[in-house]
C-alpha cells in the first residue's frame, strides 16, 4: 500500500479482527483456513505492520453498540497515511 500512495496520500484498510466479539464469532465458525476465507489479526499486529511499512495510522475504528454495521463490529478499520 505504501508504494502505491503518493507522499501524504491516504488509504482506508479493513481487516477482520480476532479481538472483537463478532470477529471472534466469525473466526470460531471457520473449520479451516483457506486463501478465499478471512484472515484475522489483532489491532496491535496491524499497527506493527503499518509502522514497519512506513505508514501512519490517522484514525482507528472501535466496535460500537450504537450501530449494527457488521464492519464496525467485526473488523479493524483504519485510515493510513504515507509519509510526506
Amino acid at each position: 500500500v505504501c508504494r502505491m500512495l503518493k507522499q501524504g496520500g491516504r488509504a482506508f484498510l479493513s481487516v477482520a479482527s480476532i479481538e472483537t466479539p463478532l470477529g471472534w464469532e466469525r473466526f470460531a465458525k471457520q473449520s479451516h483456513f483457506s486463501v478465499g476465507g478471512f484472515y484475522f489479526m489483532g489491532k496491535q499486529n496491524l499497527a506493527t505492520m503499518l509502522d514497519r511499512a512506513g505508514l501512519r495510522a490517522v484514525a482507528w475504528s472501535s466496535p460500537s453498540t450504537e450501530t449494527e454495521n457488521v464492519y464496525f463490529n467485526r473488523d479493524v478499520l483504519v485510515l493510513v497515511e504515507a509519509p510526506v
